[in-house]
């Protein structure tokens, strides 16, 4: 089963404390810009099983940085977030940028367990299992966004150095290594392979 993401624009209703902010992660009953539309009791069963999920950034698990407590009645789904500003410095940058109004989009990541065609096009998920929710800069489409996989010589020749440095991160991570940091070593080693062979 692979994660369906939906990306709608953060609409944050408080900051209580410092790392702490609440908002609407997921409207129901609202075709998107693809036609889709979460039902209301979509994550029912979800929530009931546990109502804690990782907050991450951009959907990345390399880079999770804090956690959400969620609750959903007939019109949305509302989460409230901790980022451990304390403890990790991408959250502290987060909650930063979440200050400042830098940060557009909320998105959620779910498994979908059942879901029936539109007439007309898009899809209604009916039941789906929340994995977690995560901060974006802004709603990649408006409505929302489905993942989509890319071949690897494309996901590289869009790379910043923040993602150079994330995809690094999380090799290093693998082989049980100090990360490396410096983008342009990054660069350069990704450029050196024949991406071609991995196709």
């Amino acid at each position: 089963m692979s994660i369906v993401t939906k990306s709608f624009a953060l609409k944050l209703s408080s900051e209580s404390a410092e790392g702490v902010f609440s908002g609407v992660a997921c409207p129901f009953n609202v075709p998107d810009s693809r036609g889709d539309v979460i039902s209301a009791n979509c994550f029912k069963k979800s929530l009931a099983e546990s109502a804690t999920f990782p907050l991450l950034w951009a959907h990345s698990q390399f880079d999770c940085i804090g956690h959400v407590t969620a609750e959903s009645d007939l019109r949305a789904m509302r989460v409230t977030g901790r980022l451990l500003i304390d403890d990790i410095p991408r959250a502290r940058e987060t909650f930063a940028l979440l200050r400042s109004g830098s940060l557009k989009g909320i998105s959620i990541g779910f498994i979908s367990l059942r879901a029936t065609p539109i007439d007309g096009g898009g899809t209604r998920f009916d039941e789906g299992r929340l994995a977690e929710v995560s901060l974006v800069a802004c709603p990649a489409f408006e409505g929302a966004a489905v993942d989509q996989v890319r071949s690897l010589d494309t996901l590289v020749r869009g790379l910043d150095a923040e993602a150079l440095r994330a995809l690094r991160r999380a090799v290093d991570a693998m082989l049980g290594r100090e990360p490396e940091e410096d983008p342009d070593a990054i660069a350069e080693a990704l450029e050196s392979l024949n991406l071609g062979k991995w196709r």
